[in-house]
């Protein structure tokens, strides 16, 4: 049922359960550790702050890190890679219902822009976050784009 309702991307069956999840884990495990640090950072930054002064504070604490620390030359890198593992974690995922094609990320992540909003928030419940969030950055000039649980396990020591 959580995979009709959009809250899940993925259901495997018992079986081969494990070794799907060492698969996730290692893609995780994949993200730079200097990435990870910074994202628990501004968590820890805002737990305690609710509404607008929370969303004020991970904006300008995102918009430092892309001018300061982000690695653009690491994501130009894996661009492709970024790509092609959202194109295949794509495949046999729900088409129906009101989500937006992967092909239409530019024309809308533009369009937000445009609107005048200052971010572009994205789910994993159909592609691939990170694939949708490299697009909407490249093509886009001052917007944060954000995934909701792309970074899992927040918590966990590194």
């Amino acid at each position: 049922m959580a995979y009709e309702w959009g809250l899940v991307n993925e259901v495997v069956p018992h079986a081969q359960l494990l070794d799907r999840a060492k698969e996730v884990a290692a893609a995780i495990a994949s993200i730079p550790v200097a990435n990870v640090r910074e994202v628990r950072r501004m968590y820890a930054e805002i737990a305690e702050l609710n509404g607008t002064e929370a969303w004020s504070v991970e904006r300008q604490m995102a918009r430092e890190w892309m001018a300061e620390r982000f690695d653009q030359s690491r994501l130009a890198k894996e661009r492709e890679a970024i790509i092609e593992r959202g194109a295949a974690r794509r495949e046999g995922l729900r088409r129906d219902g009101p989500r937006l094609p992967l092909r239409d990320a530019i024309a809308h992540a533009r369009r937000v822009e445009a609107l005048g909003y200052d971010g572009l928030h994205v789910a994993e419940t159909v592609h691939d976050s990170l694939a949708v969030a490299l697009l909407a950055l490249e093509h886009t000039q001052r917007i944060v784009v954000r995934t909701a649980v792309t970074l899992a396990f927040p918590a966990a020591r590194l």
